[in-house]
């Protein structure tokens, strides 16, 4: 696939910039091998039709310093303290500097501080661009994936009674951390009730208890999150009964998808399988997602009418949650290859 950055530069006029203030996104787009926690940081990107600038805090600009492609700027501390942690010096320095009179503003309440401009409504390049990988992103994916399918397996391995959630939590930690892979979101590991929500609060598995794991990894740039759900000890016939529920509903949606369905059909199905379980209520996530950057993964399934397209990939998610009882989540990693589909996880 073309680079993201090119395929936006040959949409814009001589003098059109687009402007993206999220982080995530900007590093989406720039497809650098950068690997860390951009909710620490502060960057924004403007894309003209021969130009490229990024500007970035103090404290980012050592990771970013050898990027390269782009021109770099670091942002002056004091004035972006003073403009309420925007860099709006440097931003009116970029415009004037390249003779700007059009902005596309990807998040539009920025429009205020370009009043000064015409501006325009640019969709996400991130959502509608980063749900398709090259060859490269996807031999990354791959790798990641392949380190999650091993955490899996020695998490069963660690599951025994009197184990706290904490105790958990740092031990997968600690296996993320190996051959030089990092956190791509927080660990949340839950059992039973806070398997809803997972939060750590010093719970101890015992018998008869669903384990939910949520993981997010990166490394080189590229990360995702993923869940699955563990039977510990000889659960009720109910709970046995929801997680194969929730388990056949991964087989559902790609069974759906096999049938060259629509995004919507796809999800409509598997909540018409819900239904016939009279789960449908129990489910409140997409059973649908594309793998993108993290703040723009999600999609709303029930409004997309289109089929993927090749070379995208994407999450299914099958999960039903009882209230105040357990919750099951299980999740599948998909990607279209050709005419037909590969399940990388």
């Amino acid at each position: 696939m073309e680079n993201k950055i090119k395929i936006i530069q040959n949409l814009l006029k001589e003098k059109e910039m687009i402007f993206i203030d999220d982080p995530e996104q900007v590093f989406d787009l720039l497809e650098k091998d950068l690997s860390f926690n951009y909710g620490e940081y502060d960057a924004n990107l403007f894309i003209g039709k021969r130009k490229v600038y990024l500007i970035v805090d103090y404290l980012l600009y050592p990771e970013v310093k050898n990027i390269g492609s782009v021109e770099l700027i670091k942002g002056d501390t004091l004035e972006y303290l003073k403009n309420g942690k925007l860099f709006v010096k440097e931003w009116f320095e970029i415009l004037k500097g390249n003779g700007i009179t059009r902005v596309g503003l990807v998040n539009t309440t920025f429009s205020f501080y370009f009043k000064d401009y015409v501006t325009f409504k640019f969709v996400s390049p991130s959502k509608t661009l980063g749900s398709f990988k090259s060859k490269n992103e996807m031999s990354k994916i791959i790798k990641i994936a392949q380190r999650m399918e091993k955490i899996f397996e020695k998490v069963e391995e660690m599951l025994k009674v009197g184990i706290k959630d904490v105790q958990l939590r740092n031990a997968v930690d600690l296996l993320i951390y190996e051959d030089g892979f990092k956190r791509y979101l927080p660990t949340y590991v839950g059992f039973d009730p806070k398997t809803i929500y997972p939060t750590l609060n010093g719970d101890i598995l015992k018998n008869n208890r669903i384990v939910v794991l949520d993981i997010g990894i990166m490394k080189n740039g590229v990360g995702f999150s993923f869940s699955k759900s563990f039977p510990f000890g000889k659960l009720s016939k109910n709970k046995e009964k929801i997680l194969k529920i929730a388990k056949d509903g991964i087989d559902v949606l790609f069974s759906s998808l096999l049938k060259n369905n629509s995004i919507k059909e796809c999800e409509m199905g598997y909540r018409e399988y819900l239904k016939s379980h009279k789960l449908e209520k129990m489910s409140l996530e997409y059973g649908f997602s594309y793998v993108s950057c993290a703040g723009t993964g999600e999609v709303n399934t029930f409004i997309t009418e289109r089929s993927v397209k090749n070379g995208e990939i994407f999450k299914l998610t099958s999960s039903i949650f009882l209230p105040s009882k357990y919750g099951v989540r299980f999740e599948s990693l998909i990607t279209k290859n050709g005419n037909g589909y590969e399940k990388i996880l």
